[in-house]
């Protein structure tokens, strides 16, 4: 989804461009896209805000997330750490523990920032946030890794067409397909050689369904992202979140139709969003607050999309309340991610934790 702000009203609505194969969906919104829409851009108007559905849905989520558990694609979190899938982190003494905008600074040298959508691609920006923040942690943990950007147009292009057969027209992916597709074809960089800068127009072009046969316009990059695969495991309940990223310090992303205000509200010296109507987005959570407490949301609509944030937290998002969490797991059918063992490109540290 990419967002783009309009002026005043507080209008609920959800409008598809072929009303003719709209259907009702279980939470009662009206003409949303059928699985066999070629209108992607489907117009989500709430609260301040005016932007186009970058996640195809709940109906296609809930379907492709089923047939993957039924497959035994999908890893729990209980499952996870029975197989020893997941470990907690030696967290390089008490430094491994300090929340992203604090190592930042000492993995990479700089603070780092979300990127900013230009289409419905969403899905692939939540998955790439996700992953560089996990990144971030690894390394501070004292992994021999490098930190490197991720290319969202590759991970798009995958979940679309390598694992979502080619089978949407228009904008969009979910969130089960980009997990499957970085497990399976693994994860390529913004540096890899050949790699075209992002933009709107790359984006459409690889993610075009006319690359889900033996020849897509990004064929040779393969071999360069096989080995740096990403796995993923399925949280469910907000105490499996906050462990997920309290303890385990896996960022988790988050599809679902959940809306907010674009401007955060403040709540005991925090920025805090609001729930407000639908957006039909991918995002995903990355630390912890105990004090509210809450999990902190990060947005792809770039770092000056909710203002600047009151406690020097990673601008372009907003601290996520568990109460709101709790309502969102319960009242919307959502798609929930943790990355859990990544390949990374093997090197010298980026930093050598004390």
């Amino acid at each position: 989804m990419v967002g783009n702000a309009r002026a005043g009203g507080q209008q609920s609505a959800v409008v598809c461009g072929e009303s003719s194969l709209g259907y009702t969906c279980q939470h009662g919104l009206r003409n949303l896209p059928s699985p066999r829409c070629n209108q992607r851009e489907w117009i989500i108007m709430s609260g301040d805000i005016q932007y186009y559905g970058g996640w195809i849905g709940p109906t296609m989520a809930m379907y492709e997330l089923d047939l993957a558990r039924r497959e035994g694609n999908v890893v729990t979190m209980q499952e996870a750490k029975e197989r020893g899938i997941l470990t907690i982190p030696p967290m390089a003494g008490s430094v491994g523990s300090k929340p992203v905008w604090e190592l930042d600074k000492m993995v990479i040298g700089r603070q780092w920032l979300p990127g900013k959508q230009e289409i419905g691609d969403c899905v692939s920006w939540g998955m790439k946030h996700a992953g560089e923040v996990r990144n971030i942690f690894e390394i501070a943990n004292g992994q021999e890794e490098k930190w490197r950007p991720w290319f969202a147009p590759w991970i798009y292009a995958i979940s679309r067409n390598q694992i979502g057969g080619g089978r949407i027209a228009g904008d969009g992916s979910l969130g089960i397909w980009a997990a499957k597709g970085v497990a399976e074809y693994g994860v390529l960089f913004e540096d890899d050689e050949g790699v075209p800068k992002y933009s709107g127009s790359i984006a459409r072009q690889w993610g075009s369904p006319r690359n889900a046969g033996d020849n897509p316009v990004y064929k040779d990059f393969f071999d360069v992202a096989h080995d740096n695969k990403c796995y993923y495991v399925e949280t469910k309940t907000v105490q499996e979140l906050v462990e997920m990223i309290k303890v385990y310090r896996r960022p988790v992303t988050i599809a679902s139709m959940r809306g907010f205000y674009m401007k955060p509200r403040e709540y005991k010296g925090y920025h805090v969003f609001t729930p407000s109507g639908q957006w039909a987005h991918q995002m995903c959570w990355i630390e912890y607050n105990e004090e509210l407490p809450a999990l902190y949301r990060m947005n792809s609509w770039g770092p000056e999309a909710h203002g600047k944030p009151l406690r020097g937290e990673t601008p372009g998002g907003a601290w996520n309340l568990l109460d709101d969490i709790d309502y969102e797991l319960r009242a919307f059918d959502v798609e929930a991610f943790a990355l859990v063992e990544f390949e990374g490109e093997p090197g010298k540290p980026d930093w050598n934790p004390i």
